[in-house]
This record gives structure tokens, sequence and C-alpha cells, in this order.
């Protein structure tokens, strides 16, 4: 009976939450193709029309975030990783827009048949994460078509002048392998976007949908000022990464920690789902 109620909830989450909202995966490609653009035009106004760069590059300058605030941070102009935090907010709008944690007159029916919420909620956090990976897989794919359009390859390999100037480094003396480049290019962003919506589906439990969204833009404002193993935000910024810079977080502490925040919250909206009033 609790797979049959999981099923059901699951096929009523992918209906309403993912197959009749398709609209919303333009709006990462849309963003993304902007932020494409401008990293297309500043390696045209540097190199102008000098072949160089691949695909990785420009994930990476999506991707950036901002670099670390050094002990001369009074002579440095301080800026906003805009680009980084309208990508993530973007995200959050996407599952906030159908967080499915308002019980309607079907989900109700299942769970007083079934006598269990926790297929419920199970089915409510699987549906984050494949909007999650949809809003993605999307982003992924603009980028994709946009460097084919131009003639920029579609590598794993990045180009140490074209990343050095996109992340503001010297990457001359650095060894950044392909799998380095999955790690904080694809792993490290998509993850932390999938602890941030579900950060948000567990707070609906607890508060508005408006001081939920507002708790997660939190996560994304902090990593700006803070460099921290213990804000968790700065594993998804690639210009934080020991593989660009000295000192900088290990991609794969940055793993490690954010699924076992992914898990906690999964037990915690498990826990909050059990005991709260639905009628």
């Amino acid at each position: 009976m609790r797979i049959r109620s999981f099923c059901m909830h699951f096929a009523y989450d992918m209906k309403q939450g993912i197959i009749r909202r398709w609209k919303w995966g333009f709006l990462p490609a849309i963003m993304f193709a902007l932020i494409w653009l401008i990293a297309y035009q500043t390696k045209l106004t540097i190199w102008e029309t000098r072949p160089i760069g691949a695909y990785i590059d420009y994930i990476l300058f999506c991707f950036k975030g901002r670099n670390p605030i050094t002990s001369n941070a009074l002579t440095q102009r301080f800026d906003l990783p805009i680009f980084w935090i309208c990508i993530f907010m973007g995200a959050l709008l996407v599952t906030a827009s159908y967080s499915g944690t308002e019980i309607d007159n079907y989900s109700l029916q299942i769970i007083i048949r079934a006598g269990t919420r926790k297929a419920w909620w199970g089915s409510k956090c699987i549906w984050c994460v494949i909007a999650t990976l949809c809003y993605f897989f999307s982003a992924y794919c603009t980028v994709a078509l946009l460097c084919v359009s131009t003639g920029v390859p579609i590598s794993l390999t990045n180009s140490i002048e074209l990343s050095g100037s996109f992340l503001n480094v010297n990457l001359a003396h650095h060894h950044i392998g392909v799998m380095d480049n999955i790690q904080i290019g694809f792993f490290l962003p998509v993850l932390f976007a999938v602890f941030l919506n579900l950060l948000q589906l567990t707070l609906n439990l607890f508060f508005s949908k408006m001081l939920s969204f507002l708790i997660c833009i939190a996560f994304l404002i902090l990593p700006s000022y803070y460099t921290s193993e213990f804000i968790i935000g700065n594993y998804a910024m690639a210009a934080k990464s020991n593989l660009i810079i000295e000192n900088g977080l290990n991609p794969a502490n940055g793993l490690f920690v954010l699924c076992i925040a992914v898990f906690m919250l999964v037990l915690t909206g498990l826990i909050r789902a059990e005991y709260i009033d639905f009628l």
C-alpha cells in the first residue's frame, strides 16, 4: 500500500511539477545564454578572434562566484557575484513556484487512505531533485549549443589562459584535470542547488513560502562576504576551490558536506511531515 501510495504521489508531482511546467525550462536557458554572451564578449575583447578556450571555460565562468576577500580588503572593490546568485536564485524560483507542500484534495485523499505521510514527503524530495537536474540540464545544454554555434570545442580540458582570465587568477602553475573540472563545474554546483531547493522545501513545512525563500537567499549572500568551510555555499564557487587558488576549499570535502546536509534535510522533513496538521 505504501509503495502504491508513493507511486501515486510521485506520478502526480511529476505531472503537475515537471510536465505541466515545462516552460520553466526556458528560465535557465535564457539566463545562461546571457551569461555566456558576456563571457564570450570578454574573450573577444582580450583575444579577438583567436581560437582559444573550451566548453568548460565558460562553465567555470558561470559558476565562478567571487574571489576570496584578502587582508587588503579595504583597498578592494567589493562586488556581489550577481551571475552566481542569479543562477541559484533561478533554481529556487523554479521549485518555489510548485513546492507541493500545500496539500490539495488529491494528495490528502491518498494520505488518508494509505495512513502514512512518508510516501508523500519522499515523493516531494525526489521531485525536488529531478526539478533541479532538469534546470541544470537546460543550462548546460544551452552553453553547449552556444559553444558549438561559435566554434568553441566541447571539451572538459580548460584553457589556462581563458580560465585564468575568467577567474581572475594565474593558473600557469596549476594542473586542473578533467575530473577536477567536473567536480567544480558540475557536481558541486548541482549538489549545492539540490541542497538549497531541499532546504526551501523543508523550511516550507515550518514557515511561509516567502520566509523560506529569504532564508535560502541568505545562503547565497553569505559566501560573497565570508570564505569558510562552515558556509556551505563557498563550495559551489569555482574561484574559491583549492584547485584554483592556494588555501582554497577542498572540493572533496564539499561533496561530503553537501551529501550529509541533503540527508539531514530529508530526515528533518520526514519527521516534521509526520506531525504537521494538513487539515
